[in-house]
């Protein structure tokens, strides 16, 4: 880009690559001096193979000069392969990176994390402006792919939320990923949570052998398809618990025939004259209970466990 308007200025492979094992790397350094803005490359943004103790924040991908355009990198903003302890974005404003625009051919996603370890993507706005409002395109947010454990994306805190939305495709894709953390994140909603900015398919689409996922405390809202979706019959031990879910044009929570070792969902029976909630499940599960219209599940009501008969119960508050 250049440095005073939106020109783009093309570099026509990557805009930044460092192969063949680079340690302790630093793109950006959270002030609005070391931003940098990386877009309209011919490829990726950034290419990193076997990354190790690399950050990266404060930068716009694929945005014009103030974040609020496309400007995109060919293939998508970054690439990371076989490598460990990778850190994007931070717990501050200017800490934030801002992402946008298409993948293809090389990348699955505008991000892509290719057999990781160790790593965080946190704080960063994908597919809105700087402001937190603006709509800028995306075609798939984010994407893990045959890593074995320890990838988190987002946080407890509120300044470690992503906000993921506007995608033409899926929010967050997971293919043969273990033991992935997705936690207190806007996905489908603006950095307010109250202006719907929906993706297309999936807010979390959970895919060929990925397992021991754990999804809790996002708000997924206003996609497209559903708020989860489980598709694999290899898809297993994955838990969603505490999450907003609304206003998606599927079902809040979408399990392929297979998934999850088939067990069947839980059934609500009846409510009886002391609002207690009666139902079935399978032995032993645990059951958390939302209420909301249309297979949604905006509001937690509360957890119980089945019987060994499969019986549970949960009295209404």
């Amino acid at each position: 880009m250049g440095r005073t308007n939106d020109t783009a200025i093309p570099n026509t492979w990557h805009g930044i690559s460092l192969d063949n094992g680079i340690n302790y790397a630093e793109i950006g350094n959270g002030t609005a001096t070391g931003r940098n803005i990386i877009s309209g490359n011919g490829q990726l943004g950034v290419y990193i193979d076997q990354p190790t103790d690399v950050t990266i924040k404060g930068n716009y991908f694929g945005t014009n000069v103030a974040g609020l355009a496309n400007r995109d990198n060919g293939w998508g903003s970054l690439f990371f392969r076989d490598g460990f302890n990778v850190v994007i974005g931070d717990s501050t404003q200017l800490g934030r990176n801002v992402m946008a625009g298409t993948c293809d051919v090389y990348n699955e996603g505008l991000i892509t994390f290719h057999s990781m370890d160790s790593t965080r993507i946190f704080g960063n706005f994908i597919g809105v402006g700087a402001d937190g409002e603006t709509p800028l395109y995306v075609k798939r947010g984010i994407y893990v792919e045959y890593s074995n454990s320890r990838v988190s994306i987002g946080g407890h805190r509120p300044m470690e939320r992503n906000v993921i939305a506007n995608a033409e495709e899926d929010g967050i894709k997971l293919f043969r990923a273990d033991s992935v953390i997705i936690q207190g994140n806007y996905i489908g909603v603006d950095s307010t949570g109250t202006i719907a900015r929906g993706n297309a398919e999936n807010g979390i689409f959970i895919a060929d052998e990925s397992s021991n996922t754990r999804i809790f405390e996002n708000i997924i809202a206003n996609n497209g398809q559903s708020a989860i979706r489980v598709s694999s019959a290899e898809a297993d031990s994955n838990t969603f618990v505490e999450n907003y879910i609304y206003d998606n044009s599927g079902p809040g929570i979408f399990i392929d025939a297979g998934s999850q070792q088939n067990i069947a969902a839980p059934q609500l029976s009846y409510v009886d004259l002391s609002e207690i909630l009666h139902g079935e499940a399978a032995p032993a599960a645990v059951i958390n209970v939302y209420a909301d219209f249309g297979a949604q599940a905006r509001y937690f009501v509360g957890t119980t466990t089945a019987a060994a008969t499969g019986d549970w119960s949960l009295p209404l508050n």
